[in-house]
């Protein structure tokens, strides 16, 4: 079960959209191995605006995530 969550809204500089976006992609990967991560995606709504939305099951988890690689 989950009970804290974290949503980010990301906006890239012009030119470097997709550069985020494979960055972005990399970081599943990174957010995939956290024991503590059951839920983690990332979203884009126009060219340059990315959404993260990851949940975890209490405070400690998510900032394990905040203190991690990604």
């Amino acid at each position: 079960m989950v009970s804290v969550a974290l949503v980010v809204k990301l906006v890239a500089k012009p030119g470097v959209e997709g550069e985020l976006a494979g960055f972005l992609e990399g970081a599943l990967e990174l957010a995939n191995a956290e024991e503590g991560t059951p839920v983690w995606m990332a979203l884009r709504s126009d060219p340059a605006t990315f959404w993260i939305v990851d949940a975890f099951p209490g405070a400690d988890e998510r900032q394990a995530h905040l203190d991690g690689e990604i």
